[in-house]
């Protein structure tokens, strides 16, 4: 099953349902590859189609939004163990006293951004979804919903750029 590694990400409002991220989120998937969300996505934040998203864990959201705005994901080529053991990924307390864990920015060496099909970046939203303990039910509701929405076959997005990461908004405003 896929794990989310980092706390909830915190967010900015950039304009009426526009937010940026403001921390880098990292999962390991069921197959055991880690995907990462870099901080300053630019996203909807939108994960339940039917309800609040306040009462919704909308980190699987963040992952989905870049596959779809550039039908691409962004993995980690060194391992878990190796992000610990070298610092990137560590506990921080939040001021209320909860623990969570923290990716620090990594080396763009470390980077590889790959091409994902309409299917596999749902697959992946589902896998998310139930790691952040949303029911089987809602999940594969959720999923229902995303599989429906054929904006993916219409965006012509150019690709991310390896080298912003970590530095700048990315994400089409027009296109989220």
């Amino acid at each position: 099953m896929a794990i989310i590694l980092t706390g909830k990400a915190r967010i900015e409002q950039i304009k009426a349902r526009l937010w940026k991220t403001l921390d880098n989120q990292l999962v390991q998937l069921d197959n055991g590859e880690l995907l990462i969300a870099p901080r300053y996505l630019v996203t909807d934040n939108n994960t339940n189609p039917f309800g609040d998203n306040d009462l919704s864990d909308v980190r699987a959201s963040h992952f989905h939004d870049i596959g779809c705005a550039y039908h691409q994901l962004i993995y980690v080529t060194k391992s878990l163990d190796f992000l610990i053991d070298n610092g990137f990924l560590h506990p921080y307390t939040k001021e209320n006293g909860e623990l969570i864990n923290v990716l620090d920015d990594l080396p763009l060496a470390w980077i590889e951004i790959r091409p994902c099909k309409y299917r596999e970046v749902n697959k992946i939203f589902k896998q998310i979804l139930r790691a952040s303990g949303e029911s089987k039910a809602k999940s594969s509701l959720m999923y229902w919903a995303v599989c429906h929405n054929f904006k993916y076959w219409f965006d012509r997005p150019e690709g991310l750029k390896k080298r912003l990461l970590f530095t700048q908004e990315y994400g089409n405003v027009r296109k989220l």
